[in-house]
């Protein structure tokens, strides 16, 4: 808690900021442990959160009403999720596509249609696919993860679209 105080220049927002942790502190604990899983990292998402709106105390009014908590919980599930992001990205980047693929295939659920057509495809078509449509990373930087071009990630997700497209038309799957 010293670390937040000192942080915080005026009385009252440090009198407003003691009131926001004491009534928030725990339902952004459980937010951030939705996303994360992880109780060491809900703990470092939570800490980070308070950073965040200590940097916007003089936006908050009423403590009590629906939008403070609104906000507060909002700052928290982005933070974790910016936490599960980093995570994943620094896990990341050692995988080669291979990797890539093999380890987010037995994430996917079995029995999925979609899923069972995507893991037919080309290893490096799916690799692609999955980096950039489950996982939300740019281009760059699923081109930084497998240590190809960003043209050559458009190029590949173009075609294993095409692929996927006519790996589902054959099974008789609307998309």
């Amino acid at each position: 808690m010293f670390l937040y105080m000192a942080a915080i220049d005026t009385p009252e927002e440090k009198s407003k900021f003691e009131e926001l942790y004491r009534k928030y502190k725990e339902i952004m604990y459980y937010a951030a442990l939705g996303i994360l899983k992880d109780r060491d990292q809900s703990e470092d998402a939570v800490s980070q959160a308070l950073f965040k709106i200590i940097d916007h105390l003089d936006e908050i009014g009423d403590i009590d009403s629906q939008k403070t908590k609104g906000f507060v919980i909002t700052v928290a599930e982005h933070t974790a999720i910016d936490c599960y992001r980093k995570m994943r990205r620094e896990k990341l980047t050692e995988m080669n596509e291979w990797e890539v693929y093999s380890q987010y295939t037995q994430e996917f659920e079995e029995g999925n249609e979609v899923e069972d057509c995507i893991n037919s495809l080309p290893v490096n078509y799916a690799a692609v696919l999955r980096l950039r449509y489950s996982l939300g990373y740019s281009d760059e930087e699923i081109a930084k993860f497998l240590g190809i071009t960003k043209e050559n990630v458009r190029a590949r997700a173009k075609r294993g679209k095409e692929k996927l497209g006519q790996i589902l038309k054959e099974r008789g799957i609307r998309y």
